[in-house]
């Protein structure tokens, strides 16, 4: 039997335990349209496109004695919070519910002094979602007048190697990082950080431009990495050597295409966080099956052109749309078939279709000012 749980909104509730520091206000504007589409744009995945009107304000709460529950649920005094604007919605949260029980039954409990920082959530196990979630939430934090490196943070203890890889790289301090057990323990933290997220998943904050800056800052400040000032590789993103969900069922024969038409072929989980994001540094064009490796397009020029693959239906989004236009980057699809409707399900891209969109992406000098 489904657990019946109130859950409270955190915008909601500003008041003596939770504070809100507002750094761009909310919107309501229609989504600019992709730059280019091949193929067939579905009338139900436009709709569900244009669909996201509203972003919600962008800043960092404050939230004072609260409870990390799970991987990313919060609670108080056993009431449970969510908000729209960390991605923190009621489904999730009752998942949580389902599966731990109530946050009131006894377990470990944590306790964490001072300011704690908290900038993962939900898709944590998903390089992506750290391009597009994660880290450009310390600029949030940077911008609200904290030293990102300084801050403790937040992890749990399932987090996949490429995460605490990112904060390596960063340059925050192993011992900065504080692990926890989201199956087994409560962590209660005296003052928790938890900046909101950057999209509604097809609109993006303009900020998003400062934060792929700030992000490339501090990798060049800690690492000595120096980042291309001129993007001239155009390339073919390939997933031959990675996850196969979304799989594109004639690859083989779209990359014989890409390569015939001038673009390299590359792979990016072969290289160190620093080596891909300087290759996406030096990229003009960038081509591929819609996913997480299109997302590191945070490090690349404006001006790069973006062109992703993807299959009918509604998943995987278009955060990518938004990415274009918070950073400047021309991005469109090349819409192929999908008879699998499982989110993971395989899709077939028409050869012709993606062979007159490279021709013209790469016989025009550019793109008409909207």
């Amino acid at each position: 039997m489904e657990t019946q749980i109130t859950i409270k909104g955190l915008f909601d509730s500003i008041g003596t335990s939770v504070e809100f520091e507002t750094l761009q206000p909310g919107t309501n504007l229609v989504p600019a349209p992709p730059r280019f589409s091949f193929g067939t744009f579905p009338a139900d995945i436009a709709a569900a496109y244009y669909r996201n009107t509203h972003l919600w304000a962008t800043g960092v709460y404050k939230l004072y004695g609260f409870d990390v529950f799970g991987h990313f649920a919060l609670c108080k005094n056993g009431e449970l919070y969510g908000s729209h604007e960390v991605n923190m919605h009621a489904q999730y949260v009752k998942d949580v519910v389902d599966r731990l029980g109530l946050p009131t039954a006894p377990r470990p409990r944590q306790f964490l002094t001072g300011p704690v920082a908290m900038i993962t959530g939900p898709g944590h196990g998903i390089y992506g979602h750290w391009l597009s979630d994660f880290l450009p939430k310390l600029y949030l934090l940077h911008a609200s007048g904290r030293d990102v490196r300084q801050l403790r943070y937040l992890l749990p203890a399932d987090t996949p190697a490429f995460g605490r890889a990112w904060f390596d790289v960063l340059g925050i301090p192993p011992e900065n990082v504080i692990p926890f057990d989201p199956d087994g323990e409560l962590v209660w933290v005296e003052e928790l950080l938890v900046p909101t997220t950057f999209h509604n998943g097809v609109r993006v904050s303009s900020l998003l431009k400062d934060a792929a800056r700030f992000l490339l800052s501090l990798v060049v400040d800690h690492t000595g990495e120096l980042m291309p000032t001129s993007g001239h590789r155009r390339m073919f993103v390939s997933r031959a050597r990675t996850s196969q969900s979304r799989s594109l069922q004639n690859r083989v024969r779209i990359e014989e295409i890409a390569i015939q038409a001038g673009l390299e072929l590359v792979y990016p989980e072969s290289m160190t966080l620093p080596q891909q994001m300087r290759l996406f540094g030096e990229a003009s064009m960038i081509v591929g099956g819609y996913g997480s490796a299109l997302h590191n397009s945070l490090f690349s020029l404006p001006g790069t052109t973006v062109c992703a693959l993807r299959g009918s239906l509604g998943h995987p989004g278009f955060i990518q749309s938004g990415f274009g236009q918070a950073l400047g980057q021309p991005t469109g699809y090349v819409f192929g078939e999908q008879a699998d409707q499982s989110a993971d399900g395989r899709f077939f891209v028409s050869e012709l279709d993606f062979a007159e969109c490279l021709r013209t992406l790469l016989v025009a000098s550019g793109f008409e000012s909207l």
